[in-house]
């Protein structure tokens, strides 16, 4: 049930705050104000349901926690709970209102705000991109240290929102290696998995990847090539490492969902990926859309950024005369 609570409600009071928490409309606040002198964010903690939910776990999703006489605190939300532990803290921050909070809320009190799960509400912050609005910042250590049923720390989910570079501070390539889930694998391998390498402070080279290896032994290099974030690498692949990851299984993969880029192919030639994947490509296409001038048109488009590609890889293509003379 929620928070223990002096205040004692009858049915109607509460079915009336649940109705007024439920409404956005600063007059029916007013009348509900005026004719109770005594309302405050407690008076709302206090009128629950069978479940424990709470008018103040209504009135935190609604946003509309300012309009409450007084200040409605972040540790009065957090110890208002329903049965299965669902705080009111975290239906403004999921709901992203944090700014509703008076006096805002902490990296500690949101950890402290679990659901069911293990998911805290430190981890909608991150999820909601308002890690700025946490009063007295946002910690490397204390992202790490948040993690669910899974092992996935709060650290993970910053790099699958592409949200690295939003850590006070960045986080090094030795950080977020250091940092796993049950499965070993690393904030590293997912910041490789999301392309979101140029965001580690310092940046990442081959060799840091190589070395980050899951419990399947799956390296975060192989993960950089399979999810096209090779180009982000610092220095690129060294020769030492060319045979340590299939390149083209990740070259095919690129073709093979019409997942082109300039960038990224270029860096998987230069990786060691054979160019002639590209020519039978390139062939079998163009075959493919002879007699349809709108398909042709689509892959010149495509046949261009491929053989630019090559160019920049130092790699030559061998392309058939009627192909090469329209791409001239």
């Amino acid at each position: 049930m929620s928070a223990n609570h002096t205040i004692t409600l009858t049915e109607r009071e509460k079915a009336r705050l649940f109705l007024v928490a439920a409404l956005d409309s600063v007059e029916d606040w007013k009348l509900l104000i005026e004719s109770w002198p005594e309302l405050t964010a407690q008076t709302f903690a206090a009128a629950a349901n069978s479940d424990g939910y709470t008018a103040l776990h209504l009135a935190a999703g609604k946003g509309v926690l300012e309009l409450i006489p007084g200040k409605t605190d972040a540790q009065l939300l957090l110890r208002t709970r329903t049965n299965n532990g669902i705080t009111a803290l975290h239906c403004a921050i999921e709901a992203g209102f944090i700014e509703t909070i008076a006096s805002g809320v902490t990296a500690a009190q949101l950890a402290a705000s679990v659901l069911p799960d293990g998911a805290s509400a430190l981890r909608a912050v991150v999820e909601l991109d308002q890690m700025h609005l946490v009063r007295g910042g946002v910690t490397f250590a204390a992202l790490a240290s948040d993690v669910d049923e899974w092992g996935v720390s709060a650290v993970h989910i910053a790099a699958q929102r592409r949200r690295l570079d939003k850590i006070p501070g960045a986080a090094t390539a030795a950080q977020l290696s250091a940092v796993r889930d049950l499965g070993g694998y690393s904030a590293l391998q997912e910041a490789a998995a999301f392309r979101v390498l140029d965001q580690v402070r310092g940046g990442v080279t081959a060799h840091m990847l190589h070395a980050d290896r899951a419990h399947d032994r799956y390296t975060a290099l192989r993960t950089a090539a399979d999810y096209c974030s090779l180009h982000q690498i610092k220095g690129g692949i060294p020769a030492d490492l060319r045979s340590a990851v299939n390149w083209d299984r990740a070259l095919r993969a690129r073709l093979a969902d019409r997942a082109l880029s300039t960038t990224e192919i270029e860096a998987l030639l230069k990786a060691g990926a054979n160019i002639q994947l590209i020519d039978r490509f390139i062939r079998a296409r163009w075959a493919d859309v002879q007699g349809c001038e709108h398909k042709k048109a689509k892959f010149l488009v495509v046949a261009r950024e491929l053989s630019k590609a090559a160019h920049q890889a130092e790699c030559e293509l061998v392309l058939e005369p009627t192909l090469s003379a329209e791409l001239l």
